[in-house]
C-alpha cells in the first residue's frame, strides 16, 4: 500500500514538472531564435579524418577548469580548410555526450533569420534545454522583463540572458557552445557590437564554458580577438594544417569516400585506384573545398562525360578559381 502511494506521488510530481517545464518553454520561446542554424550530422568530417585538429580542440574543451584555460576559442581559416566540418563534428560529439549548450551556424544566404542580434538569445535558449536551473532562471528573467530580454543590443543580452542565468548554473564539466561561420553573420558594421561584447565578456563567462567560434580571417574579427585578452585564444587553421602530418591521408579518404559510387569506372580507365586517387590528391593542394567541389562536379556528370571532365580537372590549375 505504501509503495503504491509513493508511486502515485512520484507520478503526480512528474506530471507537475512536465506542466511547469511546458509553461516555462512558452515564456522562454518569446526570445528571438536563429531558426535553421542547428548542427547537421551530414556535414561532419569523414570518420577518421582531421584527427590532429579535433584532438587539439577536444583537449582544450576537456581541460580542467582554471583561470589559465581560455573560455573563448576563435578558429580562423580561409575557405576550403574545413572549419564548418570540424564545427559540426564537435557539435555531434558533444550533443551525444549531453555537453552541447548551443550550436549556431551562420549563413550569408540566410542573414534575416540568423544574425548578430539573435545569437546570444539563441545560445541562452539552447543552454536552457541542457540545464533545468538555467531554464528556471531564464524563465524568471524573461517573465519579469521581456522587453530587456528581447533587446536587440548584444551588450544588454549578454548581461540579462547570459551572465545573469549563469549564476544559477550548477553543471560540472564543460558546457560547449559553438558558433560557426561568424563572418557570415553580416558585414563588419552589423557584427561590430557583437564582437566587442564577446571579446570584453569572455572572462565573465562561467569557468566551465568552452565557446568555439569559427570564421574566415576577416580583419575586424582578427582585430576584435587579438592582443592579450583574458580567456581568449586564437588558432589559425592554416598553421594547424601545416602541423597536421595526416592531412594528405585525410584528403585521400575524403575523395575516395565521395567518389565511391563511380570508383569502379575510374579504376578501369586508370588501371588502378591508387593512380587516379593520387592524381586528385596531388591536384587538391590539400584544400578540402577543392576536393569537395571536384567530387561534386564529377558525380553530377553523366557517365559518358566523366572521363573527359576528369582529364580537364587534372589539366587545369590547382586553385579554386581555376576549378570554377
Amino acid at each position: 500500500m505504501l509503495l503504491r502511494c509513493l508511486d502515485h506521488t512520484q507520478t503526480i510530481q512528474s506530471a507537475l514538472n512536465e506542466v511547469q517545464n511546458a509553461a516555462r518553454t512558452l515564456i522562454i520561446n518569446n526570445l528571438p531564435y536563429a531558426e535553421g542554424a542547428g548542427f547537421d550530422p551530414d556535414k561532419t568530417c569523414i570518420p577518421g579524418t582531421r584527427k590532429f585538429v579535433l584532438s587539439e580542440l577536444h583537449n582544450w574543451i576537456n581541460k580542467r577548469d582554471g583561470d589559465d584555460v581560455p573560455r573563448l576559442m576563435v578558429l580562423t581559416g580561409d575557405p576550403g580548410l574545413g572549419k564548418s566540418a570540424i564545427a559540426h563534428t564537435l557539435a555531434v560529439h558533444y550533443h551525444e555526450m549531453k555537453r552541447l549548450g548551443s550550436f549556431v551556424s551562420f549563413s550569408r544566404a540566410d542573414q534575416h533569420r540568423r544574425n548578430p542580434h539573435n545569437l546570444l538569445s539563441t545560445i541562452s535558449r539552447g543552454i536552457a534545454d541542457l540545464d533545468p536551473l538555467w531554464r528556471a532562471a531564464l524563465h524568471d528573467l524573461v517573465n519579469k522583463d521581456l522587453a530587456t530580454a528581447k533587446s536587440a543590443s548584444p551588450s544588454t543580452q549578454m548581461k540579462s540572458i547570459l551572465l545573469e542565468p549563469a549564476k544559477s548554473l550548477r553543471i560540472a564539466g564543460p558546457v560547449v557552445i559553438i558558433v560557426d561561420a561568424l563572418d557570415e553573420s553580416g558585414n563588419a558594421q552589423a557584427r561590430e557590437s557583437l564582437l566587442r561584447v564577446l571579446s570584453q565578456n569572455a572572462s565573465a563567462l562561467p569557468r566551465n564554458f568552452r565557446v568555439l567560434v569559427t570564421a574566415r580571417p576577416e580583419q575586424d574579427i582578427i582585430r576584435a580577438f587579438s592582443g592579450k585578452r583574458a580567456h581568449i585564444e586564437q588558432l589559425g587553421l592554416e598553421t594547424m594544417v601545416q602541423a597536421d602530418t595526416d592531412l594528405r591521408m585525410d584528403i585521400e579518404k575524403f575523395i575516395e569516400h565521395r567518389l565511391d559510387p563511380i570508383a569502379g569506372a575510374l579504376d578501369a580507365k586508370w588501371l588502378s585506384r591508387e593512380r587516379w586517387l593520387s592524381a586528385l590528391v596531388n591536384k587538391s593542394g590539400y584544400v578540402f573545398q577543392w576536393a569537395a567541389t571536384t567530387c561534386r562536379a564529377i558525380l553530377e556528370t553523366d557517365e559518358e562525360g566523366v572521363h573527359q571532365l576528369f582529364d580537364e580537372i587534372l589539366e587545369a590549375g590547382g586553385g579554386l578559381d581555376d576549378l570554377y
